[in-house]
């Protein structure tokens, strides 16, 4: 009795240490696609040639909109940017005539400013752009799979958030 409690205890700490190997081996491996992926988004982010597309928006004060198959984007090139979001908040000035109540512009960037963090596998952006005497701070957060969340303060309007992916073009995430 006495050797049968003895090997089962044995094959027990065998059994549990290779099951522990295996999930560190695991673990190591979903580390190194982790790395690869931030590589590949800071690589994209570095280009200065990036699209965000967003999937939900949060306007201050309301609850989430769910935006699968609107049209939406916020693109930057070299030193533009592209913004057509949906926009649900308020608005402190009126809107002119022939004008979306969106955020829709093409402006350069004034102020450009990009922040890693390696250690949490992050990207910060912040840029600033003036449409029609209207001010925009943009912020973006991009996280290590290639989600993101862009906050929008401008000048005119309520602040408001987006939650998307940033990919390289319009085709499809990374």
């Amino acid at each position: 009795m006495k050797k049968q409690i003895t090997l089962a205890l044995v094959a027990l700490f065998t059994f549990g240490s290779i099951l522990g190997q295996k999930k560190s081996e695991q673990n190591q491996g979903k580390e190194e696609v982790v790395d690869g992926q931030y590589t590949k988004i800071k690589q994209l982010i570095l280009s200065k040639t990036y699209y965000f597309e967003a999937d939900r928006v949060s306007p201050i004060g309301f609850g989430t909109i769910d935006l699968t198959g609107n049209s939406n984007y916020l693109k930057i090139f070299n030193d533009s940017v592209d913004v057509y979001l949906p926009y649900f908040g308020v608005r402190y000035t009126a809107v002119g005539l022939g004008e979306s109540g969106g955020i829709k512009f093409t402006e350069l960037i004034e102020d450009y400013t990009e922040r890693y963090n390696d250690d949490k596998k992050r990207i910060s952006i912040d840029l600033k752009a003036i449409h029609r005497g209207e001010s925009f701070d943009i912020k973006l957060i991009i996280y290590k799979n290639g989600s993101t969340w862009v906050m929008v303060r401008s000048s005119s309007r309520r602040g408001i958030g987006y939650w998307g992916h940033i990919q390289t073009d319009e085709q499809g995430p990374l």
